[in-house]
């Protein structure tokens, strides 16, 4: 087979999905973990802000500011190394408010 640029592509494509078919097992289960995590919290902030009313204003804030400091220690490129874990946290965060806010408005 000649060697080509289309070739040397293909082998390459090969190759990534290769190497992240072999990356251990926990990093995708930390991984997993972290984004149910983040879906459970949220059901469980929501469900104990909606129970403790006075809470509801407070909290708010507290997640806005803990959103945003996971988005600048995720985009900032200097200060923690893995942060994958951290973002899916927050992703599975925003995901089970938005969930738990269209549940309410049904």
């Amino acid at each position: 087979m000649q060697r080509t640029r289309l070739n040397d592509l293909v082998l390459d494509v090969g190759d990534n999905i290769y190497r992240q078919l072999q990356k251990r097992w926990y990093v995708h289960c930390l991984r997993l973990i972290s984004l149910f995590g983040g879906f459970f919290s949220a059901s469980a902030v929501s469900t104990w802000a909606g129970q403790q009313a006075l809470w509801d204003i407070l909290l708010s804030l507290v997640l806005l500011a803990f959103i945003e400091l996971v988005n600048w220690c995720v985009y900032n490129q200097t200060w923690i190394t893995e942060k994958t874990s951290l973002n899916l946290f927050k992703i599975g965060l925003l995901g089970g408010l938005a969930v738990e806010g269209f549940k309410l408005a049904s």
